[in-house]
């Protein structure tokens, strides 16, 4: 199969991007300076001790795993703190990156795995996580073209072996090369489809040609032939139904159950020249998360982040993802949809995948173990095998400290450990993921040519 030509274009490995430019958005600048509600939450500040800094700027990416930042603004938890912070949107994870390194950005959202290639690639960047911003909020978007040879979504089908079947012969019937759309070579999204289609049968380095695109274009591209599909955030996995230009193959969920989202990444020397100033970021934000899951607050917290400076987006969209219906789509008179309350977690849910106090904004190490073995697996990195030292390097990535010391603030119980076995039942391909044998783990796959 003839490939479809991309070139590189950063220091972490990621493609080509595109895009024609997003119309309507204040990139760069938060909204107009407002007095923010009183705290919803009637416990006082913690005081950590005198701030290194209070004047704060923190990137994000327009989509919805940057939601605790936008509502720890507008809902006055980071004033809460002391901190005055502005929020600047950037339109692809590159930019993001790039304002860390030159420390524009005192902090940002960043992918979960953007902090561990750059551990581990050979131009080594000092970042570091300091909590999880949010669990799932992906969904695969597949086009017409997919609907009209007769695949439907996954959910149609008795089993997921009978979508696979009929999804691998959909590619291999097909008379184009096969192009999919995600944000970056970085990210969630990059990793999960992967990951998806590696279990459907499909030779991800042969089959499939991957096209980074900022979230806002997707759809756009869709349009235009230029992609055949994509895996994103919210909204614009739904933006896609809404203009009728694809359907939901896949929920992020569905992949792996319990998948941690975007990550707060840092500069490790900014945590050392600022400790007190990052426990205080760390405290309004995981406060923020715990208000985005209050049920109560769906209708505000879409109205919120959909405003221009933020998402610009529908905000029925955005709370459709919160937990209202969620919208499957099609090409047909027939209603597809799913009422999904663990679409999105940003902080706390009854669910079986949560163990004892655990919750969606904690550092798992075994998590970043898990990621690890899909760089190695994908050739992200040049490590061929897993290293030896990879725990301190882990530690260092996914650090405990600070966010151990700001959960005992806020009353937050938190796990004993920093592993936990992922058990068969909630990845798509029926592995069980046990971190301590991580070379194991990887062998079980076969590595593409």
């Amino acid at each position: 199969m003839q490939r479809r030509r991309f070139l590189k274009y950063t220091s972490l490995g990621t493609a080509s991007l595109v895009f024609s430019g997003c119309k309507g958005f204040n990139f760069g600048n938060s909204p107009p300076e407002t007095t923010p509600p009183l705290d919803p939450f009637p416990n006082p500040a913690v005081n950590f001790g005198n701030l290194e800094k209070k004047d704060l700027v923190l990137g994000f990416l327009p989509v919805m795993g940057a939601t605790p930042l936008i509502i720890a603004k507008e809902k006055g938890f980071f004033q809460k703190y002391g901190l005055n912070v502005t929020l600047k949107a950037q339109l692809n994870w590159l930019e993001i990156e790039t304002g860390l390194k030159e420390y524009r950005f005192d902090a940002a959202q960043t992918p979960y795995a953007m902090p561990l290639i750059a551990q581990f690639s050979d131009n080594y960047i000092p970042m570091s996580a300091l909590m999880v911003l949010h669990r799932h909020g992906s969904s695969i978007v597949l086009d017409r073209t997919a609907w009209d040879t007769s695949l439907r979504p996954a959910r149609d089908y008795f089993n997921f072996q009978e979508f696979a079947k009929d999804f691998r012969k959909y590619i291999r019937e097909g008379d184009q090369p096969f192009a999919y759309g995600i944000d970056s070579l970085t990210s969630n999204n990059y990793y999960l489809f992967r990951y998806w289609l590696s279990t459907i049968g499909i030779r991800t380095k042969k089959e499939v040609e991957w096209v980074e695109i900022s979230p806002p274009e997707i759809t756009t591209n869709l349009e235009k032939r230029l992609i055949n599909g994509y895996c994103s955030e919210a909204p614009w996995d739904q933006q896609g139904i809404f203009e009728k230009q694809g359907f939901i193959a896949s929920i992020s969920k569905n992949i792996w159950t319990g998948h941690p989202g975007s990550v707060l990444s840092t500069m490790i020397p900014w945590i050392e020249n600022h400790p007190t100033t990052a426990r205080a970021l760390t405290a309004a934000i995981l406060e923020a998360c715990q208000f985005c899951d209050l049920p109560e607050k769906r209708t505000e917290i879409g109205a919120i982040v959909a405003q221009n400076s933020y998402l610009n987006s529908d905000s029925s969209l955005i709370k459709k993802a919160l937990g209202e219906t969620y919208q499957y789509g099609g090409f047909d008179q027939e209603i597809r949809e799913d009422k999904i309350t663990d679409f999105y977690v940003f902080h706390h849910q009854n669910q079986d995948y949560f163990g004892e106090k655990d919750h969606a904004n904690y550092p798992w190490l075994s998590h970043g173990i898990w990621f690890l073995t899909q760089l190695i697996r994908w050739k992200s990195i040049k490590l061929q095998e897993y290293p030896k030292n990879a725990d301190y390097q882990l530690k260092k990535v996914y650090p405990l400290e600070i966010y151990e010391e700001v959960t005992k603030a806020l009353n937050i119980k938190i796990p004993r450990e920093r592993m936990k076995i992922e058990p068969a039942n909630v990845f798509i391909d029926q592995r069980e993921f046990d971190p301590s044998d991580p070379v194991k783990y990887l062998r079980q796959f076969p590595r593409e040519l």
